[in-house]
Formats: C-alpha cells, sequence, structure tokens
C-alpha cells in the first residue's frame, strides 16, 4: 500500500440522501458539503469519530477525530471535482507509540469528480512528499453502481465508489458510498504495504479499516 491509502481513509471523508438540512458549498460540489452547524458521525473500526466540513480560504476542509486518530484534509473544488492539497494524520497505536504524518503533493490530486455516474472512471499520476520522503503513485478511479444503503443514520441514494492506489511498495483497494448533499456514508479499506496505515495493521492487527455513518449531528 501507498503512503497515500492514508489520505483517502476517513475518511479518509462526506452525496442526496433522505437526511435534508445541508447547504452546499458555494463551488457547487455535493459531495463536499460545507455546514457549519452539522457533525457528522461515525461508527469506525477504531471507535467513534466526528467529521466536519468547513471552509479554509475558498477550499474545503475535512476534519474528524475520534479517540485514537484525528485527519484533516484540504480539497481544493473546482468543476471538474475536488482535488486533494494536503492531508494529516495522527494516530495513537499505543499508550506511548504515536504516528503523526502530512502528506502533500506535486499537483492537486483527485478526491472525486464532480458528477458522479455508474461507470464513470479517473485516473492521477504523480508525486506524493512525506517527512522528506518522495513517492510516485498512481490512482484508478470508477463508480461501480448506485445504491441504497442502509445506516443507523437513514436510507441513503449512494454512489458506490472504487479507488485503487498503486506505489513502489504495494496497492491498496478502498471501497466508498457518497450520498449526494451529505457526503461519506460507509468506507471500507483493505490494507496493504508499509506506510502509516502499514503501522496500524502490523501494530493493532487492522487488515481491514471500516467507517459507517451512525448519526448526523446539528448544532
Amino acid at each position: 500500500m501507498s503512503k497515500l491509502a492514508n489520505l483517502i481513509i476517513t475518511a479518509v471523508l462526506l452525496l442526496r440522501s433522505s437526511v435534508t438540512g445541508y447547504t452546499e458549498n458555494n463551488t457547487g460540489n455535493t459531495f463536499f458539503p460545507i455546514n457549519e452547524n452539522v457533525q457528522l458521525i461515525y461508527e469506525t473500526s477504531f471507535g467513534t469519530c466526528t467529521t466536519k466540513y468547513t471552509n479554509k480560504n475558498n477550499n474545503v476542509l475535512t476534519q474528524s477525530e475520534g479517540d485514537r486518530f484525528k485527519y484533516s484534509q484540504e480539497l481544493e473544488i473546482n468543476k471538474e471535482g475536488a482535488f486533494v492539497k494536503e492531508t494529516y494524520q495522527y494516530i495513537k497505536i499505543f499508550l506511548f507509540i504515536n504516528k503523526e504524518a502530512t502528506y502533500r503533493y506535486n499537483k492537486p490530486l483527485i478526491r472525486l469528480p464532480s458528477s458522479l455516474t455508474a461507470g464513470l472512471q479517473w485516473h492521477w499520476e504523480g508525486v506524493e512528499y512525506c517527512n522528506g520522503d518522495s513517492t510516485n503513485i498512481a490512482v484508478n478511479g470508477k463508480v461501480i453502481a448506485k445504491e441504497e444503503l442502509l445506516t443507523d443514520a437513514g436510507i441513503f441514494n449512494s454512489y458506490k465508489v472504487e479507488t485503487i492506489i498503486k506505489s513502489e511498495s504495494g496497492k491498496t483497494v478502498i471501497t466508498e458510498w457518497y450520498a449526494e448533499g451529505t457526503g461519506l456514508i460507509k468506507a471500507k479499506i483493505e490494507l496493504d504495504g508499509g506506510g502509516l496505515m502499514g503501522a496500524v495493521r502490523d501494530f493493532l492487527g487492522y487488515g481491514t479499516i471500516e467507517f459507517t455513518l451512525k448519526e448526523i449531528k446539528r448544532n
């Protein structure tokens, strides 16, 4: 697995659902809707986590936090889709063992196209930088289908998206379900290779990490 697998985790992390009340960000991308008064609560392999979408210098900032990890991602939104500018991750492995990393790219990395339809595919190649190291990576994404997904938070009409990340250290497959106007509903990440997630797999025994939307909380 590439170190880039970390950026897609929360989740990684958030497309139209049966739950209403969101406002879209000013770019019109509904897969990462900014609403300062909404928190998305997920049940994950690490326990419960909370995710928010906020505005940062006209970009979308996704912030996720649980008892054992923190994750944030700055996204540039344009007519083509959502692109990652920077990713930060912190994971508490044991009481005194923590893993922390910030990832940047030689060009914005595609997170999701602006419009999803079954069968749509995309490709990205570039360089990822972390702690003075650089890694060549390739990302291939595809919309598998549109499905109705039932979670504790409600029933969502979701797009099932598969992302395959390849690098010198291996391959990782990430499956996500997105609902317009809400964001990430569910995610499944199969861990392989090294990097930060390799440490999670080796130390904690997680071969797969999962996220499922549990609640939409409004302040």
